[in-house]
């Protein structure tokens, strides 16, 4: 590689972070999910299940210049008034929530890691299966990304697929790396795309297959 594009966007100015307390799994993902379609243009929107602490939270973030984070924060209060109270939080309290969701902190200590994409009507059905397997879980994109913890036995990927869902391996024992692929399994006609792709950007073979996005 001789080039390389980046693109970066300025730091907003002003972040607030709302929380909403002791929701379970299918409120939040409604909750966040009318947050993020109403007019209060929310940032992020996550949730820590009880596994993680005394209470579920569920997060939400509104970046911006401080007039209008004010101004949207009070209309998003109004927005998610039927759930519970939404409660912002200090500055750098905050910043460690979503510096922890960034790094997947709370599941730093699972087995195996991985990533599910699922559409956000799916995810508490899922994470309910995976929980009843010994799985541990977090929410991102309002329940679209999901973050999942769990002992090397349990199947993640088997459950996920089922559900309409894909899952990436991110963390695993050396023996289950050696016998899983990193990304799911993809469709017959997708993966013969994905062929056809891979073979007009690298006709020589030269790129490792197994990571060739």
């Amino acid at each position: 590689m001789t080039e390389l594009s980046l693109k970066v966007v300025p730091r907003p100015r002003v972040t607030t972070t709302l929380v909403l307390s002791g929701l379970a799994g299918p409120a939040a993902i409604e909750a966040m999910s009318k947050a993020l379609g109403s007019r209060c243009s929310p940032a992020a929107a996550a949730h820590l299940p009880t596994t993680f602490g005394s209470i579920a939270v569920t997060a939400i973030r509104l970046e911006g210049f401080a007039e209008s984070v004010d101004l949207r924060a009070m209309q998003l209060r109004e927005v998610l008034s039927d759930y519970t109270e939404a409660v912002p939080l200090e500055q750098a309290e905050g910043e460690d929530m979503w510096n922890a969701i960034r790094e997947v902190r709370p599941l730093a200590d699972a087995e195996t890691l991985w990533r599910v994409h699922i559409a956000p009507s799916r995810a508490a059905p899922l994470v309910a299966a995976l929980y009843e397997l010994g799985a541990e879980w977090l929410l991102d994109w309002a329940g679209a990304l999901i973050w999942i913890g769990a002992p090397a036995g349990v199947d993640v990927r088997a459950v996920v697929g089922r559900m309409g869902g894909h899952a990436m391996l991110l963390r695993a024992p050396l023996a289950l790396r050696q016998i899983t692929p990193v990304r799911h399994p993809q469709a017959a006609g997708v993966a013969a795309l994905s062929t056809r792709v891979q073979q007009g950007f690298d006709p020589a073979g030269i790129l490792d297959p197994k990571r060739f996005i």
